[in-house]
C-alpha cells in the first residue's frame, strides 16, 4: 500500500504547479464573462451595482487567494485530518502507521489474536454458542479493521489524484451559472 501511495505522490507531485498557469487564464476568462453578465444585469435589468460587484469581487479575491495558497491549504488539511485520526486511534498509533493501511491491518490482526484466543477456548461441548458468538465478534472486528484500512487507502488515492485536478474547478466558482460545480 505504501509503495503504491508513494508512487502516486511522485507522479502527481508537480501537477498543481503545471496546471496553475492555465488556471489563471481560466480565471481571467471566467471573471471577464461574469463581469459582462453583471454589467448587463446592472444596465439592462437595473439591479444594484454595489451588491453585485461587491459580492463578485469578494468571492473572486477569496478564490484567487485559495488558488495561490492551494498546496499549503491541502497540506494543512491533510496533516490536520491525519493528526485527528492518530489522536482518535490512541497512543500506540503514529502518523506514519496511520497513513499505511497495511499497518492498520497488522494492528487489527494483533488485537484480533487477543480476541480469538477466548473464542477458541469456548468451543467445547458445554458452550458452543458462546464460542460461536465470540468468533462472530472477531469476524466483525476484523472486517471493520479491513474496511477502515481500505477507506484510508482510497481517501489517500483520492487526495493524490483528485486534488490537483480540483484546482481546475475553482475558476468556475466565479461564474454564476457554473458556481454549483
Amino acid at each position: 500500500f505504501v509503495e503504491f501511495i508513494v508512487l502516486l505522490k511522485d507522479q502527481f507531485a508537480h501537477a498543481a504547479g503545471d496546471i496553475r498557469p492555465y488556471v489563471l487564464l481560466l480565471i481571467a476568462a471566467c471573471m471577464g464573462l461574469e463581469l459582462t453578465r453583471k454589467t448587463y444585469r446592472v444596465l439592462i435589468l437595473g439591479e444594484n451595482a454595489f451588491v453585485l460587484y461587491g459580492t463578485f469581487f469578494l468571492r473572486s479575491a477569496f478564490l484567487i487567494e485559495a488558488i495561490l495558497d492551494f498546496p499549503a491549504l491541502v497540506t494543512t488539511a491533510y496533516d490536520f485530518a491525519g493528526r485527528v485520526g492518530v489522536l482518535a486511534g490512541g497512543a500506540g498509533l503514529t502518523f506514519a502507521s496511520f497513513q499505511d493501511p497495511g499497518a492498520i491491518l497488522n494492528q487489527g490482526l494483533l488485537i484480533g489474536d487477543i480476541m480469538l484466543g477466548p473464542a477458541r477456548d469456548q468451543f467445547s461441548v458445554l458452550s458452543p454458542l458462546v464460542g460461536v458468538a465470540l468468533f462472530l465478534s472477531w469476524v466483525v472486528f476484523m472486517v471493520s479493521f479491513g474496511v477502515m484500512a481500505i477507506t484510508i487507502f482510497i481517501a489517500q488515492v483520492h487526495l493524490i489524484v483528485a486534488v490537483p485536478l480540483l484546482i481546475l474547478l475553482f475558476p468556475f466558482a466565479l461564474c454564476g451559472w457554473t458556481a454549483w460545480m
